[in-house]
């Protein structure tokens, strides 16, 4: 008699609905090689007295995470930056190629900007994936 229930508790331990697990925090998936992790644009206010100058930082955190997952920099020289209104900006993008390890779905996006005469800072929640973001950063003078 044994035989037949075994025989059931694995058939419906094999029949069990998607779902019914709870998920588990893991890794997303990395999206196809080539492709960016998360890409956009980045926008830094220049004002009449204060010329733009120095570098941006674009980083990925784990949300409440102090080490970055994925980081890289734009010089404020480089000539991919182009007028935008008033402004400055310059398309950007992160992939495995800027960090190590595949971050996890949902995590911060932080830029910082920084010079001799201002800095300046913007985080936003991302999704790995998001390839339409848009961060504004307004220098401030330092001090």
């Amino acid at each position: 008699m044994r035989k037949p229930a075994v025989v059931f508790l694995l058939l419906a331990a094999a029949c069990s609905r998607p779902g019914d697990e709870s998920p588990a925090p893991l890794a997303a998936a990395a999206p196809p090689p080539g492709s960016p992790w998360f890409a956009g644009r980045i926008e830094v206010a220049e004002s009449e007295d204060s010329p733009i100058s120095g570098s941006v930082r674009v980083s990925v955190f784990r949300s409440g995470g102090k080490r970055p997952e994925l980081s890289r920099s734009y010089d404020l020289s480089d000539p991919g930056w182009f007028p935008s209104g008033p402004d400055r900006a310059i398309h950007f993008a992160l992939d495995g190629r800027d960090g190590a390890g595949v971050p996890q779905e949902r995590m911060d996006l932080e830029a910082v900007y920084e010079s001799d005469g201002g800095v300046g800072r913007s985080v936003l929640p991302a999704r790995l994936g998001d390839v339409d973001v848009l961060i504004r950063i307004e220098p401030r003078s330092r001090g």
